[in-house]
């Protein structure tokens, strides 16, 4: 009968691992804390650019040598940028067009998904190739024909045209499948 002592994998020791002596391992921690140090300032270097500027007078903001810190501070260049656009408007758009899309693609898409997971139809390998495919097509390349559909339609400059869009992303497929 065989016990544990036997199994030659219990039975061997453990690898011996080399370990590091205390200053190398040191140097190591110490320049990686300086590589993770310069990484974070050049990486934070434009939000603090974008942040100073934004308190610059337009003299400053255009001055070369580029001024670094303004002097003085000018707060109201934050109001006068509200006061600019009707950012409220904007912000409201967003939301309620963000809202539609989303909640419409989360039925759609979760109805397809299902037909495409689960049920088995004559051509639903075709259909779901043809709807990969036309998924792969860049948006620059359609761009110019949906804005002539958009147009012939009379949904230029509309949240509908916005929202149709977004929801029909696979515009191509439905114009493939209509020309069969």
């Amino acid at each position: 009968m065989k016990t544990a002592e036997d199994n030659p994998i219990i039975k061997s020791k453990p690898p011996v691992i080399q370990q590091r002596k205390g200053n190398q391992l040191r140097f190591s921690r110490i320049m990686l804390h300086i590589a993770l140090i310069i990484g974070s300032i050049v990486m934070a270097g434009p939000f603090i650019w974008m942040a100073l500027s934004s308190l610059k007078s337009f003299q400053q903001m255009f001055a070369v040598p580029p001024v670094w810190i303004p002097d003085p501070f000018v707060w109201s260049n934050f109001t006068d940028s509200l006061q600019a656009m009707p950012f409220g408007r904007a912000y409201f758009n967003s939301f309620y067009i963000s809202t539609i899309v989303v909640f419409s693609q989360i039925i759609t898409c979760s109805m397809a998904a299902y037909a495409f997971a689960k049920l088995r139809f004559p051509g639903s390998n075709v259909l779901f190739i043809a709807f990969l495919a036309t998924m792969m097509v860049p948006m620059q390349v359609t761009l110019i024909p949906l804005y002539l559909i958009m147009d012939y339609i009379g949904w230029v400059n509309t949240h509908l045209s916005i929202i149709v869009l977004t929801l029909s992303l696979m515009l191509l497929e439905f114009s493939y499948y209509a020309s069969l």
